[in-house]
């Protein structure tokens, strides 16, 4: 049995795919001779977790404003880190990655880096000139030699792999591309959650994710009201906000017609969640970066087709009946007016996603490929790449 262990800074839900993607991964790599575990930190709600109690381990974190420290991670790393075949490190411009990469060295276990986006032109360059300096300045100091020091650097897509060839000029022999995988629905909707009753009778688009800028949020709703749109079709907002974008987005909505309904319902999971998957008409994304798409491919899942922008990596694996827009106003608003409406056409993306798209991110055979992979890079020696 290879014993691995994935350090990442968060286990919080509410962060997106990165954090479901290490959770159900250290799930069903278990049928594949791989126990898994988790090292993170400060507080974790382990409701929502399906893992046992002895798969995570949670260092207590003290934080200064957004920094956190872990003071009792050095210790952790002495008495535990031998136990253990091989090291994934989720992310990165985090301290503990690095402390957990000079550890590996020193004991001699191996490591790979999952950078989940963090290493492409967009999270570097498009963060503002403070965080650009302080990720260059970084990068020399420490997080270089990180991944120096890897066995290998693993990514989800084509696209993400050149554009962090860009950015870092890594190995290429050093890159392993290899996709999430979404586990099959398991929560049935026997009874409608309370408070959605409303979105029972009227036909509604959905947005769900983190409701962030880089989403284009504002974006989506402001198009949204700018199109010619029956006033029956309502527009859904899911996910958790900074309360000073949300006060953004409110005054955009004031600004529209009256007769637009637009609900901010906050984060959502479980039976709520898949409520709204399952019942919504499409599921729209018009993110200006999206490392993956996770969200998109759960709607798929419940039968929800997807409309998404062209910087959504998820858009390389489509079907060439699959929305895919530019980030303009034309080709939404275009859409929102045309296409959203053809429920001919609706149906007909259903179909080819069941039968072209879905099967290529079952669980059961990502998680094989994830199993092959740790096996190679951890279970045997792996010849240092060569420029």
């Amino acid at each position: 049995m290879l014993r691995i262990l994935h350090v990442i800074g968060s286990l919080d839900l509410k962060q997106g795919g990165p954090v479901r993607a290490v959770i159900e991964l250290s799930r069903t790599t278990t049928k594949e001779s791989i126990h898994s575990e988790i090292l993170t930190f400060g507080l974790v709600d382990r409701s929502g977790i399906p893992l046992e109690t002895s798969q995570v381990h949670v260092l207590p974190t003290r934080f200064l404003h957004q920094y956190g420290y872990a003071p009792g991670l050095g210790d952790w790393l002495n008495e535990n880190l031998r136990m253990y075949d091989g090291v994934v490190l989720h992310g990165l411009w985090q301290y503990h990655n690095v402390a957990v990469a000079k550890a590996c060295r020193h004991a001699s276990i191996p490591y790979v880096c999952f950078p989940h986006g963090m290493l492409e032109p967009w999270s570097v360059l498009r963060q503002g000139v403070r965080k650009l300096i302080k990720k260059w300045i970084y990068w020399h100091l420490e997080e270089g030699a990180v991944f120096a020091g890897a066995q290998r650097i693993l990514l989800t897509t084509r696209r993400e792999l050149y554009l962090t060839q860009q950015m870092f000029n890594l190995h290429t022999a050093m890159c392993v591309v290899i996709p999430y995988g979404i586990p099959s629905p398991v929560i049935s909707v026997e009874s409608i959650p309370e408070r959605f009753f409303m979105f029972t009778e009227k036909p509604f688009a959905l947005f769900l994710g983190r409701v962030h800028p880089h989403k284009n949020v504002h974006l989506l709703i402001k198009w949204w009201l700018e199109a010619d749109m029956p006033e029956q079709w309502d527009l859904v907002i899911a996910g958790p906000y900074d309360p000073q974008y949300k006060q953004m987005l409110d005054q955009i909505v004031r600004k529209g017609k009256p007769s637009s309904k637009i609900h901010f319902v906050g984060f959502v999971d479980g039976k709520e969640k898949t409520f709204l998957l399952s019942r919504a008409l499409w599921f729209l994304l018009p993110s200006q970066h999206e490392n993956f798409g996770m969200a998109a491919l759960e709607a798929m899942q419940h039968g929800c087709p997807i409309a998404i922008s062209d910087q959504v990596y998820l858009s390389e694996f489509m079907h060439d009946q699959g929305v895919i827009l530019p980030l303009t106003p034309l080709a939404w608003k275009t859409f929102f007016e045309s296409t959203m409406f053809d429920s001919i056409q609706r149906e007909r993306i259903r179909q080819m996603d069941r039968e072209l798209l879905l099967p290529k991110f079952e669980i059961e055979a990502v998680s094989q490929a994830w199993s092959e992979t740790l096996h190679a890079m951890f279970g045997q020696p792996i010849p240092t790449a060569i420029d």
